[in-house]
């Protein structure tokens, strides 16, 4: 299980802003644990990708900042080696966008 919890406040914006290669990507989850799938996708995708789980309800002005308004919901943040993917690539996933959102469920956050 490569997951780890992420609180609001200063955790949150370290981890956000902090430089890297590896795809930075937030579980936003009512859940206090990890799904075994998400555990699974951690492990296989460690070098390439940092995940960590927020719930809202610890973490509500990070969860105002994607828009996140249901539970589970999968959030990719930009990075700075995306500056070098091919262009139309970077518009299909991010747009103009400094992230992608995906809902998962579609259950409001407890």
């Amino acid at each position: 299980n490569f997951v780890k919890s992420l609180s609001g406040g200063t955790a949150a914006a370290d981890f956000v802003s902090a430089d890297g290669t590896a795809r930075k990507v937030l579980l936003f989850s009512d859940k206090k644990t990890v799904a075994p799938l998400m555990k699974a996708i951690s492990s296989q995708f460690r070098s390439s990708a940092e995940i960590r789980i927020v719930q809202p309800a610890a973490a509500p002005d990070l969860a105002k900042t994607y828009g996140v308004t249901t539970v589970p919901t999968l959030v990719a943040l930009r990075r700075a080696a995306d500056a070098f993917e091919d262009d139309k690539w970077v518009a299909e996933k991010f747009g103009e966008e400094e992230f992608a959102k995906l809902e998962l469920e579609g259950k409001k956050p407890t």
